[in-house]
């Protein structure tokens, strides 16, 4: 038995969606964020460097994530999936970055879904799993807020 891990944020950023685009597939950028101590492109995508086939590599402190960008449509939506995460292994289904324009602001919807792929722990660990991620997706969507604010004033 294998515990879910399904986290969810949302936000409306101040800012075209192009732009906010322009931030979300900076993946070497990400190590500007709260919370992530290194980012960087492992490989770049096949029709675009941060498109389809392109593999990032996120180091959040103790916890490292290796994913692969499997859908991308500009200033709309970014899919990718975890294919290697130390030291808890998930077994992950899909991660998206939806982005919906409103206007000069844009909406930001950004989802996990997955398993903690530990056999007993597994179970412990999808609340407190799931509770750091969305915690983790707020922050730095909180921050890209202030960044955008920043810039604009």
């Amino acid at each position: 038995s294998r515990a879910m891990l399904n986290a969810r944020a949302s936000i409306t950023l101040p800012a075209p969606a192009d732009k906010v685009w322009a931030i979300v597939t900076d993946y070497a950028g990400y190590a500007r964020f709260p919370g992530i101590t290194a980012a960087q492109v492992r490989k770049t995508g096949r029709d675009h460097p941060a498109g389809v086939g392109a593999v990032r590599e996120v180091t959040a402190g103790p916890s490292s994530f290796v994913e692969e960008i499997v859908e991308f449509e500009p200033s709309r939506r970014l899919a990718y999936k975890i294919i290697e995460s130390r030291p808890i292994k998930i077994d992950h289904e899909l991660g998206w970055m939806q982005l919906t324009a409103r206007g000069d602001h844009t909406e930001v919807e950004w989802v996990t879904r997955g398993k903690v792929a530990l056999p007993l722990l597994g179970t412990l660990l999808e609340v407190p799993v799931t509770f750091i991620v969305q915690r983790s997706f707020e922050r730095i969507l909180r921050w890209i807020k202030q960044d955008l604010e920043r810039v604009s004033s």
